[in-house]
Formats: C-alpha cells, sequence, structure tokens
C-alpha cells in the first residue's frame, strides 16, 4: 500500500467517522425528521448488551422460541457477539464507548473499501 493509499484510508475514514460521530451527537436529525429515529443512541448495542447480561445468567437459554414474557428468550443474532460481550461482562454503561469503537472500525472498512472499489484496487 502506496502512502497515498494510506493518507485517503486515513482522511476518509476521520470523514466518515466524524460524520457519525455528529450525527450520533445531533440525535441522527435525518432519522428524526423522517420519525424513524428510535429515541436513544446506540439503542441496538444496548439490547444486545442486555441480551449478554441474560447469556451470563441463563446461557444458551437465550436462543430459544420466547414460550412466555421471558424477556430474556428468542435472541436471533449471532452466538459470537452475544458471547464475546458476555465474557469481557460489559453492560450499559459501556454502551458509548462500545458504539463509538463499533462506529470508527465501519468507518475504516467503509473507506477502505471506497478506496479499492473506487480506487482502481478492486475488492
Amino acid at each position: 500500500m502506496t502512502n497515498k493509499e494510506k493518507l485517503t484510508i486515513s482522511l476518509s475514514s476521520l470523514s466518515v467517522f466524524l460524520f457519525f460521530v455528529t450525527m450520533q451527537l445531533t440525535t441522527w436529525i435525518p432519522l428524526r425528521f423522517w420519525k424513524i429515529w428510535s429515541g436513544q443512541n446506540f439503542f441496538d448495542l444496548n439490547l444486545v448488551l442486555f441480551w449478554a447480561s441474560c447469556f451470563n445468567k441463563y446461557g444458551n437459554f437465550i436462543f430459544e422460541k420466547p414460550l412466555d414474557q421471558t424477556q430474556c428468550t428468542g435472541y436471533i443474532y449471532g452466538s459470537s457477539l452475544i458471547k464475546t460481550l458476555a465474557y469481557f461482562k460489559l453492560n450499559s454503561r459501556d454502551t458509548l464507548v462500545i458504539g463509538y469503537f463499533f462506529m470508527f472500525l465501519l468507518s475504516l472498512v467503509i473507506s477502505f473499501v471506497a478506496m479499492k472499489a473506487w480506487g482502481g484496487g478492486g475488492v
């Protein structure tokens, strides 16, 4: 990877990350305008962290089909994420740090893929 490519990835990653941070800090103005904002930042991540705490208590029970009003059943996403979060015993207080970390990773990936796709390098 040339220095120019590294600089391009760095600057585009920073731009994408700053866009995401701005949206978070302004509570996603476009989503509020279209009335599809959940009302809280990292809402989905909070739900996954909730299920991680359920996994610590109940184990694989969280993957069962909900039979009653038990909130700790019906988890439909992959088990790797939930097991990793449960292993580190992360909770909702950690949501902001984790959320911004994931946003940063997403920014890097988007910038790298865009540079390869539009820069002629192929993905």
